[in-house]
């Protein structure tokens, strides 16, 4: 039973959001990078009784996350709630090219902004001090925006600070950040409905993953270029997808492509609570966006082009602020239809129906797992083979293996009845 964020984060499940540091101070709690590369909850051992877990167990993604709409269709039970999708990008050449996916978000941003229907936006950027690491920015103008576009492949604690802002009662804020990010801030206003008027709009983006910092040193490695004669980095932005790239003092330039740098280094480095969740499509948030890629023979194209960003309303709200900023010229678009979303995102998709089956794996190990619930998981499950759900556990079983004797136990006898149920299987042709 969990009695304290530091139950959270010895379970592997804190993804570092800031959440419990914005409600109890960081007098009491600090978020700080671990030695595995990921962010973790300190509490201040003089002040441990001062830690408010009853609030904090509400609104922390590492113990619930809720969707809470009624969804009738598998599309809307696979993807979440859609009000409605479009395909489209920034009229804006230089937020374009500049941001991941082309600038759908920043275009947004810039809308909201220079029409004051927000007065600023939380949102994670590039560090002042370490181009590597993230910090948080209020941002007020279109350069700012502009700066902190683009994805940050490390992880980032947005809501640190989220409880000080609101407190001013000035602002209106739109918020971005990963779907975790989004249901703790959801959840947040809910407990506390004051603040509700000042959240605009929550704006999030398909999330595959947050890999540690342990993932950009060794893309430094194979870049070989040393952090200590860096004078830049970014991820990607700056085409479609974009190239990771790092900028010696000399200022010489190293890259990989994207298919390189987040295909084959940085996604073997993600948090394992980002293995076990449900929401990597953001249906929380009032509106997602992701990469829209280009579908060739069934699969997406990592080839460099004119980006275009994927952009889902999850609510009335959200499909309003969409329109508006379509109609003031900031965005252009035309409509998508789901059919074909799967082929371009077939990782999310994929994902979302093995959640189940992974979150089997710490139940049969007596392991501490969130509680999910709105996103249809079973349902999800099903829509799979009973082979693909047995992987999907044994995979887990194998990975939590390395932590104790018992779990190793655990996985070398579902190991035999899964192999058993397989041979089974193949003699009565239920498998897919």
């Amino acid at each position: 039973m969990m009695k304290s964020v530091k139950d959270v984060g010895q379970a592997n499940l804190c993804i570092g959001c800031g959440i419990c540091e914005a409600m109890a101070s960081d007098q009491v709690i600090k978020i700080k990078l671990g030695e595995d590369g990921f962010y973790y909850p300190h509490l201040n051992e003089g002040l441990e009784k001062q830690e408010p877990w009853q609030e904090i167990k509400q609104v922390c993604p590492g113990m619930l996350v809720n969707q809470d709409q009624t969804l009738s269709t598998q599309d809307e039970k696979l993807w979440g709630p859609i009000a409605q999708s479009w395909v489209g990008y920034s009229t804006d050449p230089e937020i374009r090219w500049q941001a991941s996916s082309g600038g759908g978000i920043t275009g947004l941003l810039q809308f909201l902004l220079e029409k004051k229907i927000v007065t600023g936006v939380i949102h994670i950027g590039k560090s002042l001090s370490n181009p590597l690491t993230n910090d948080v920015f209020l941002s007020r103008k279109r350069e700012d925006i502009i700066r902190n576009s683009g994805s940050r492949y490390a992880p980032a604690s947005p809501l640190t600070s989220i409880i000080k802002i609101l407190q001013d009662k000035v602002e209106k804020i739109a918020f971005v950040g990963k779907p975790c990010d989004v249901a703790a801030l959801r959840a947040y206003l809910k407990l506390y409905p004051q603040y509700q008027e000042q959240i605009v709009v929550l704006i999030t983006f398909m999330c595959a993953g947050t890999p540690s910092m342990k993932g950009t040193e060794h893309l430094l490695k194979t870049l070989k270029v040393s952090s200590d004669n860096l004078q830049d980095f970014w991820y990607r932005g700056k085409g479609w997808p974009g190239k990771a790239t790092a900028i010696d003092q000399d200022l010489r330039e190293f890259s990989l492509s994207y298919n390189q740098s987040w295909g084959t280094i940085l996604n073997k480095h993600l948090h394992f609570r980002c293995k076990v969740c449900p929401d990597g499509m953001g249906t929380i948030g009032d509106i997602t966006f992701g990469d829209a890629w280009i579908e060739e023979n069934g699969y997406p194209s990592f080839e460099e082009q004119e980006g275009k960003s994927l952009i889902i309303a999850r609510n009335n709200q959200g499909k309003n602020f969409i329109e508006q900023a379509i109609t003031q010229g900031y965005l252009e678009v035309d409509n998508y239809y789901l059919n074909n979303l799967e082929k371009i995102q077939p990782y999310q998709a994929q994902r979302k129906k093995l959640i189940a089956s992974r979150i089997l794996a710490l139940r049969l190990t007596g392991l501490f797992y969130p509680q999910f619930s709105g996103f249809y998981l079973i349902d999800n499950s099903l829509s799979v083979s009973i082979r693909e759900n047995i992987n999907g556990t044994l995979g887990t079983l194998e990975r939590l293996s390395d932590k104790n004797k018992f779990n190793y136990f655990v996985f070398k006898i579902f190991s035999i009845l899964s192999l058993t149920i397989q041979k089974i299987g193949k003699l009565f042709k239920y498998f897919k």
